[in-house]
């Protein structure tokens, strides 16, 4: 057991090194000589764009004492990647985050496939808009995959981080600042970096004695945050893919309130299946290996049923959540999903009506399916929630209450520093310019980084991409115009440093390297 302050590590369900990012008996905060923590910079939020902080101060300052304090247990925030499910144990799921677009994100693309070098491919067949991570397998590794690796290379460059720990409040001290934990145990600062979603850091701003929310720049107000909902179907046999249905979106809702039928809004090409070689022993991941031979008649794995957020202007747009919401209660608000299977009245009832919606589709579309899927019903089904009743992160993701303001560069830097005289910077994806994606989080974090910490560019990045990503110049591009539908090669850690990545006339990049 390792000691900082009052805040105890032990290997436990609910303190965890960090998952797949931290290795075991390795020292996190070291031991201190009182109940106070002193960091050069402290980081509150382990998402994204606080993992991304740390590392990039560390890459650029290997003496830096950088601190990274997170409330749960667990790197990526939204990114919430869950591993070993299904009977066998051998599937991934993304819960929130789960994507990536080459074409239109260059930070991120840089990140994973340059820095990192993650294997990755197509996220949906012959789309070159999206990619996903892979392992070095070709199976899907979970998106979580490249924040939790940044984490463990921060770490290897002497990141100190404190997991299970809430930050109740910052304020003013001797010209720094004092963060003090749920625990009572405090910690000094010379630089505060607040990785958290709207609702959370509105909550430690308005607990701490800095100046009052009326001092705030008026930004930190601007977005609001969506609900979001998955649905995903466990299948002992994915009756999809033996006939063939392996791209594509489905849509089948209620338009009137009050909804009575279980929403679907999904994709065939979204959630990960296995299949038996038809040549040797094991199971591949279907959706990610491309062509090699597979028994598509002993397939399992999950379905997509919903994937949907109440974003967006129709009417109908919050009817799948006010379904969903009922089957949303955790008790542990740490965890944004819950499971559900037949051990239970109402797991059975959701198995059974998710299974006969699907059916209904299928016959209102005039799509045959294969003999007695109707009477196969699933086993297992996994909905993840994001609402207000997560209260470390508040909801799915962000929207501009104005969309004048969505993906105005100036209204996003006016954010990154809410306390004109106070070195505090804010980094999540609610005030960028991509909001809802992991994008928008770290390009936030690498303009604070550039202007005031001086970090300089890593070798990693391609020339063309801080250009693309700084917000106060004129090649700053918010790729509403980003071209769609181009035909990539996938990337892998073998072929990475075989691949280069011409850029257009305007500094955009066409290939994803």
């Amino acid at each position: 057991m390792l000691i900082l302050g009052r805040i105890a590590f032990v290997a436990t369900a609910a303190l965890l090194i960090c998952g797949n990012a931290a290795s075991a008996g390795r020292a996190l905060l070291q031991d201190a000589p009182t109940d106070e923590i002193v960091c050069d910079v402290a980081v509150v939020g382990g998402g994204p764009g606080g993992v991304y902080s740390a590392y990039r101060l560390l890459e650029a300052n290997a003496s830096s004492n950088v601190c990274l304090f997170e409330t749960n247990n667990r790197v990526g925030g939204r990114v919430y990647s869950l591993r070993n499910l299904g009977p066998k144990k051998d599937l991934t799921l993304d819960m929130g985050a789960y994507r990536y677009m080459p074409i239109a994100q260059p930070l991120i693309t840089d990140l994973i496939e340059r820095l990192l070098e993650l294997p990755n491919r197509l996220y949906q067949p012959g789309i070159a808009d999206y990619r996903v991570v892979l392992d070095s397998e070709g199976n899907n590794a979970g998106f979580a995959t490249y924040v939790e690796k940044l984490f463990g290379m921060a770490e290897d460059m002497g990141l100190k981080a404190s997991f299970s720990t809430h930050i109740d409040t910052v304020d003013q001290h001797m010209g720094g600042f004092l963060l003090t934990t749920a625990s009572n145990t405090s910690i000094r600062a010379n630089k505060v970096v607040l990785n958290l979603a709207t609702r959370p850091l509105h909550r430690l701003l308005q607990n701490s004695n800095l100046p009052g929310a009326s001092r705030w720049n008026s930004q930190l107000e601007a977005p609001y945050i969506n609900r979001a909902t998955k649905l995903y179907l466990y299948y002992p046999q994915a009756w999809w893919i033996q006939q063939g249905l392996t791209n594509g979106s489905i849509q089948y809702v209620d338009t009137e309130w009050p909804p009575v039928n279980v929403p679907v809004i999904g994709r065939y090409h979204d959630a990960q299946a296995k299949c038996p070689l038809t040549t040797g022993n094991g199971y591949i991941d279907y959706h990610y290996n491309g062509t090699a031979p597979v028994d598509t008649d002993s397939c399992y794995g999950y379905f997509q049923a919903t994937y949907t957020s109440d974003a967006g202007m129709t009417n109908i747009s919050h009817l799948p959540l006010d379904y969903l919401v009922d089957y949303a209660g955790n008790l542990d608000t740490t965890t944004p999903y819950s499971v559900w299977d037949n051990s239970t009245v109402k797991g059975a009832k959701l198995l059974k009506d998710a299974h006969a919606r699907l059916m209904a589709y299928h016959a209102n579309a005039s799509i045959e399916l294969p003999p007695g899927t109707q009477d196969r019903l699933p086993t297992e089904a996994i909905v993840a929630f994001w609402d207000s009743a997560i209260t470390w992160i508040g909801g799915g993701w962000s929207s501009m209450k104005d969309p004048e303001d969505s993906g105005l560069a100036e209204s996003v830097d006016s954010a990154v520093k809410p306390y004109a005289n106070l070195e505090l910077y804010v980094a999540n994806e609610a005030y960028s310019t991509q909001q809802g994606w992991s994008e928008g989080s770290l390009t936030m974090t690498e303009n604070y980084l550039q202007r005031h910490f001086n970090v300089g560019i890593p070798k990693w990045m391609r020339p063309s991409t801080w250009p693309q990503i700084n917000f106060v110049v004129d090649t700053f591009n918010d790729y509403e115009e980003a071209p769609q539908g181009i035909t990539i090669q996938p990337v892998t850690a073998q072929n990475m440093t075989a691949l280069t990545t011409p850029a257009d006339t305007n500094g955009t990049a066409t290939t994803s390297g």
